[in-house]
């Protein structure tokens, strides 16, 4: 049996098929090109007889559910088979006007008739979609302390700014991050929603600063992903903030009855020319009796 375990270590060591590069970009921005790369070497002499080229596609973590985007069968045509798939030479291909959906993990395979390699890595295709949108408002009243902008009714407490961040149609899982000049700020809650058919998510959040804290400071939304894995610009929203005094007052001064008499007598109208017909009257009746008697 020896000279048959020598001759396996023999072909063994023949089997010389190997990927010399293998790219596939950790992310690009939706509408972008992604170019994936996958070439390999033969040992010297050695053909392409029997020899294929597959490249392949599966979500991120459900590598059970793949499908096969390219082939290159020796003696046939390299073939794609997904609409989107732009055939490069020496097996490489190139996804065009990526979209979420594109996101996942993609694999060379490259096979001949003794050996077989596999090689992957994830893309991931992000978008900001249509945020981060930030709203601030100034808050009728907090007065019970629990930071949400609504009031208990007794006015005994600082007022509030309310920060209301919204982004639609963004990929991958985003976040939203509030700052004060700079300063992170607790949020109050968070909601996101996916849509699997798209590979998109909504996400709301909100957050609340005191009036004191936020007058004359710049207020910011930041959105963010949650996958570190991806490279993108800065998208962020900022509001400076300006606190005007008029609508901060919490005790507005209220004109009263005593007020409106006080008032000077040529700022009060037609009760003052009243009494001046009225004296006119009075004179013209006393002159009209001195004629009388005499």
């Amino acid at each position: 049996m020896w000279f048959v375990a020598l001759f396996l270590c023999l072909v063994a060591g023949s089997r010389q098929l190997s990927v010399s590069e293998f790219t596939v970009p950790r992310s690009v921005a939706a509408g972008e090109e992604a170019r994936l790369t996958c070439r390999y070497e033969l040992a010297p002499g050695e053909t392409e007889q029997a020899l294929y080229v597959k490249w392949w596609w599966a979500p991120i973590n459900a590598s059970d559910s793949r499908a096969q985007l390219y082939q290159r069968i020796m003696g046939h045509k390299p073939t794609a088979l997904r609409h989107n798939i732009r055939v490069e030479a020496f097996d490489s291909i190139v996804i065009t006007g990526a979209a979420p959906p594109d996101s996942g993990r993609y694999e060379c395979e490259v096979s001949n008739a003794f050996d077989e390699i596999r090689k992957h890595d994830d893309l991931i295709v992000y978008t900001s979609g249509s945020g981060p949108e930030l709203n601030v408002t100034l808050a009728e009243d907090d007065d019970d302390g629990d930071g949400d902008g609504n009031a208990d009714g007794d006015g005994d407490s600082e007022r509030n700014v309310v920060l209301s961040c919204t982004a639609t149609d963004v990929a991958p899982e985003p976040d939203l991050v509030f700052t004060v000049d700079g300063q992170p700020l607790d949020t109050n809650h968070k909601e996101v929603t996916w849509s699997p058919s798209e590979n998109v998510y909504d996400v709301v959040a909100n957050a609340s600063v005191s009036a004191a804290r936020a007058a004359g400071a710049t207020l910011a939304c930041e959105l963010v992903y949650t996958d570190a894995r991806v490279t993108h610009p800065q998208y962020v929203h900022t509001v400076p903030f300006q606190l005007d005094t008029e609508t901060t007052t919490e005790y507005p001064l209220e004109t009263t009855t005593a007020d409106a008499t006080a008032m000077p007598l040529e700022n009060q109208g037609d009760g003052a020319t009243g009494l001046t017909a009225f004296s006119f009257l009075v004179l013209a009746a006393l002159q009209i009796a001195m004629l009388v008697v005499n």
